[in-house]
């Protein structure tokens, strides 16, 4: 017989038990995500390699002036099919396999329970949707979309100076990426949340917590910004350098003392949150990248260089879409 259970000082077996069984699931829960991560990785790795050996053929059939002879014609025919097919498999839809991921939090750039550092338990409402177990995720796929594209403006360019003009099978073809590419941005963007009002139970509790939430995040991926923020750390001395402090700031008030002013605060956090979030999720450059596309088939590709296989760095500036209300 078992004389621990009587003075209570000994472990339970059955929850030790248990404990032991969770761990392990939780073990292969964990190989479960790294072997979806390296499976992904791997085969848009394979797909940016295809392409990418098109391109460097395509610059140096260009290079050579454009040799008439059979090996270089042969080269150009493979370079042609490869990077017209490794575009086609990643933007044929949305919401293909290379779009989607399982429905676990594991994948998420963010802990949904924490609290003090999460957005997700703030904005309880504002989740991906989710199809037989998958949710929209574009953290591996937009990177090599945007390369394979490259490729594919490279090799179009290398067969023939007019393969961009407006209703050729190019200038068609690169107005396919471009709605695409807009499309997957218009979805990106309508997954950036911000919480810009108080909710009616932090509301009702704050004369006796004195604190209130403010948060933003990315639906899809789970990263964004939060904190817990009490009565007297609404400074921009409380803020730095872990957060970001609205600029211009004068509608803050350093101690809010009413549901009006703890409210704007709230706002006007959340809204310049949006607008960090916006910006680090790289959306300026994937519209300056959308319009490099864009105008390769409005002026022609003979003057026009080709966009870079590297996300642009420099953005255009102009209006923000406001943020969304939960």
């Amino acid at each position: 017989m078992s004389k621990s259970g009587g003075s209570g000082s000994g472990t339970d077996p059955l929850l030790a038990a248990l404990q032991r069984i969770d761990a392990r699931l939780k073990r292969i829960e964990n190989e479960q995500v790294a072997e979806f991560k390296l499976s992904r990785k791997s085969t848009l790795e394979l797909l940016q390699g295809r392409s990418g050996t098109a391109m460097w053929n395509a610059q140096e059939y260009m290079a050579l002036g454009r040799s008439q002879d059979t090996f270089s014609l042969n080269k150009m025919a493979i370079a042609n099919f490869e990077s017209q097919a490794s575009a086609q498999t990643l933007v044929q839809n949305i919401d293909g396999a290379f779009w989607q991921r399982p429905n676990n939090p594991l994948y998420l750039a963010t802990n949904p329970t924490s609290y003090y550092d999460s957005w997700m338990p703030h904005m309880p409402d504002d989740r991906a949707p989710v199809s037989d177990g998958l949710t929209w995720d574009y953290r591996w796929a937009l990177p090599a979309v945007l390369h394979i594209i490259s490729a594919r403006v490279t090799v179009l360019k290398a067969l023939g100076d007019r393969s961009f003009d407006a209703g050729t099978a190019g200038g068609n073809e690169i107005t396919r990426y471009v709605k695409f590419i807009e499309q997957v941005r218009q979805r990106i963007t309508a997954g950036l949340r911000a919480l810009t009002y108080v909710r009616p139970e932090v509301l009702d509790m704050y004369p006796t917590t004195g604190r209130a939430p403010v948060a933003v995040g990315d639906i899809y991926t789970g990263r964004g910004l939060a904190a817990v923020v009490y009565t007297p750390h609404w400074t921009k001395d409380w803020f730095q350098p872990r957060l970001p402090w609205p600029v211009p700031s004068y509608r803050i008030t350093a101690s809010p003392r009413n549901a009006q002013e703890l409210t704007t605060n709230v706002e006007v956090v959340g809204s310049f949150w949006w607008s960090v979030l916006y910006a680090s999720t790289g959306i300026p450059e994937l519209e300056r990248y959308e319009g490099e596309l864009r105008g390769l088939v409005k002026r022609g590709g003979d003057r026009r260089s080709s966009p870079s296989c590297r996300t642009p760095i420099a953005a255009r500036r102009r209006p923000r879409p406001a943020p969304q209300r939960l």
